[in-house]
């Protein structure tokens, strides 16, 4: 009777543990347990797209990004395109498998065994290398399975996007005018402009691979910008005198032009022979349009100013008044003896005209 008691405690004993086993491998199960490859359910992906002088979080993790307080010298990164590929599909074991055009394993051979939901450095690497191999294999558009701009706020909102493995790809933008830039170790004014590079970010729907985890997605791709010089302008402005070598001596000494920026005088110059009639501005900036005008036309003289390239060329001819000819002394023989030839003829009519009249008298 006492074996028999001390059997069936021992056999309580088993069965209990293998409960308390059993729950806590469902519990565990439960917690993390991976979304069926089948699954239909979707969710969004909401981008903000900013330059961070203190950015120091990892936002190339496979889920959400916390990137904390923003850094001074912060901006909104507008007008970047955002390309979203579906690199993989949740597996067994809490890995991924590779969809189309993926599966090519030529085109793109990644380790997918080694793509989990939790090792953020594996996240960043496969991510760096989809994004190059598929602009190396021309598939930039075509494999993208939706693409956008960021707004004014560098924000962008990928909706209805399917359980799965993404890709998330930006390309190289320029920024122009961003508030607080000068904070940022340089400045981005009108000379200047911030180059942001490009952004590539491996992201798991639903977070992290696992059924529970959230649908709604906010990550912060992270990216480097600097300031780049915009390229400068150079005008040159040549005159030159079409006055038969100042034959009149009309021509002046010195002329003034003016360099407009943008259709008024930024800056007034003077030619004369010992600049060699000529000027030139360098180091102008592109954000303007610049042109190059006579401040005055000496009396006399037409202009005509003709453009090519950077180059102004301003023509003065000179033109002086038409004057009648002068009267030489050939000129006066001739009238002479256009009149003496006149009054020769007169006069031999005047006699043919006397004989006439005696001949009729005597008849």
């Amino acid at each position: 009777m006492k074996e028999h008691t001390i059997a069936s405690r021992i056999v309580a004993t088993c069965c209990a543990a293998a409960v308390a086993c059993a729950a806590a491998i469902c519990a565990l199960t439960t917690r993390d347990a991976v979304a069926a490859p089948t699954d239909s359910a979707s969710g969004s992906i909401a981008i903000t797209y900013q330059h961070k002088s203190n950015d120091g979080a990892d936002s190339n993790a496979g889920g959400a990004s916390d990137s904390g307080t923003a850094g001074t010298g912060e901006f909104a990164i507008p007008g970047a395109t955002f390309r979203l590929y579906k690199v993989g599909q949740v597996s067994s074991g809490a890995n991924f498998e590779p969809v189309a055009p993926f599966t090519d394993s030529t085109a793109y051979p990644i380790d997918w065994s080694k793509v989990t939901g939790y090792d953020a450095q594996v996240y960043r690497d496969v991510a760096n290398t989809l994004a190059g191999l598929i602009a190396a294999n021309g598939a930039s558009e075509s494999a993208a399975v939706d693409s956008g701009e960021t707004d004014k706020a560098g924000r962008l909102t990928f909706a209805g996007v399917e359980d799965g493995l993404y890709l998330v790809v930006s390309d190289s933008v320029k920024v122009e005018g961003a508030a607080g830039a000068a904070a940022v170790g340089g400045t981005a004014d009108e000379d200047s402009y911030w180059q942001c590079a490009s952004a590539n970010m491996l992201v798991a729907m639903p977070q992290d691979g696992v059924s529970n985890g959230s649908r709604e997605l906010a990550i912060e791709p992270k990216t480097e910008c600097s300031t780049q010089l915009k390229p400068t302008l150079e005008r040159t402005v040549r005159k030159v005198w079409n006055d038969r070598n100042d034959s009149d001596g009309k021509r002046p000494e010195a002329i003034t032009v003016k360099l407009l920026r943008d259709g008024v005088v930024f800056e007034e110059v003077k030619l004369n022979d010992s600049n060699k009639w000529a000027h030139s501005w360098t180091g102008l900036s592109s954000a303007h349009q610049w042109a190059v005008v006579e401040a005055s036309v000496p009396s006399g003289y037409t202009t005509l100013s003709d453009v090519e390239g950077d180059t102004t060329t301003i023509t003065n001819t000179h033109t002086p008044p038409e004057t009648p000819p002068a009267h030489t002394g050939s000129a006066v023989q001739s009238v002479a003896w256009m009149a003496a030839a006149i009054c020769a003829a007169a006069l031999v009519l005047l006699g043919v005209v006397r004989i006439a009249r005696k001949r009729e008298g005597k008849q």
